[in-house]
């Protein structure tokens, strides 16, 4: 019960200082870039193979293509932030920066999440040879990514807030 409890507690999400809230921002995205690069290098590599050239037609090689441009789309989105920071405020951190790097990666996403739902449809189809089975396995991988990434951090987001609004106001010291 413990652990429900702190899933919801309000204070779990206290305000950090600038300093400590630019970090998260760039250890996250720090964790984010090395799967995209390397997805967007597995894009590029498979074009190269015999299976894609031979075995795909053309619609799943247009949605290769999709895949591609959304995972690069992403990858321009979550490395926003730091290109932003960088330029627009080398020396300090702009009241705004937190709230764009949270837009940015929440966007990020966002592509992310359709482009492997767009490669897992193409390799399944390839494996199966089925248009319902690869649907539905992308459509369900899709479906677990807008659950656990955008669904679910807004539960739980709403639940601390809730709890804040009934919980009594600290007394001033």
């Amino acid at each position: 019960m413990a652990r429900r409890a702190e899933a919801t507690d309000p204070s779990q999400d206290e305000p950090q200082p600038q300093p400590a809230q630019l970090a998260q921002i760039y250890a996250e995205a720090n964790m984010i870039l090395p799967g995209l690069l390397s997805l967007l290098g597995l894009q590029v590599i498979s074009t190269l193979n015999d299976v894609f050239l031979k075995q795909l037609g053309p619609v799943e090689h247009v949605l290769h293509l999709v895949a591609f441009v959304l995972l690069a789309v992403g990858l321009a989105l979550v490395v926003t932030p730091a290109a932003y920071h960088r330029q627009a405020a080398p020396h300090g951190i702009p009241a705004e920066f937190t709230r764009l790097a949270t837009v940015f990666s929440i966007l990020g996403l966002v592509p992310l999440m359709l482009a492997v739902s767009i490669d897992l449809y193409i390799i399944t189809s390839l494996i199966s040879k089925s248009v319902a089975v690869s649907a539905v396995l992308s459509g369900s991988l899709l479906a677990l990514f807008v659950g656990l990434w955008l669904v679910y951090p807004q539960i739980v987001a709403r639940r601390r807030r809730r709890a804040a609004e009934k919980r009594p106001p600290e007394p001033h010291r």
